[in-house]
């Protein structure tokens, strides 16, 4: 994600298309503040009625500290965005599940 540095830490988030964004942008720029860390938006699954990256990037617009959409559709790095995170928030069992395989704070 960060070649340039590849100690940047992050917080991956993931959130279905329904979810209620009204007040994530400011709760996720207290958590940038708070942790230090950057935070990474990334989809579990692009099927229709799950995870869009419109909606990550109208969030990541609304926000004050820098923040990245990952657009990346490929299982396997999404497990890598999962196992390199500091903690991961997400709406998604799976990835719930994978925080879990990888000892991650969810």
């Amino acid at each position: 994600l960060f070649p340039e540095d590849e100690d940047r830490k992050y917080i991956a988030v993931q959130f279905k298309k329904t979810f209620d964004v009204e007040h994530l942008p400011r709760m996720m720029d207290n958590i940038v503040r708070k942790t230090g860390c950057i935070i990474v938006f990334f989809a579990a699954g692009t099927a229709p009625g799950h995870d869009s990256f419109e909606l990550y990037r109208n969030v990541t617009e609304r926000m004050k500290e820098p923040a990245i959409v990952y657009e990346a559709e490929n299982v396997w790095k999404t497990v890598a965005v999962i196992s390199g995170a500091e903690a991961v928030f997400s709406s998604s069992l799976h990835v719930r599940i994978m925080a879990y395989i990888y000892l991650k704070p969810r």
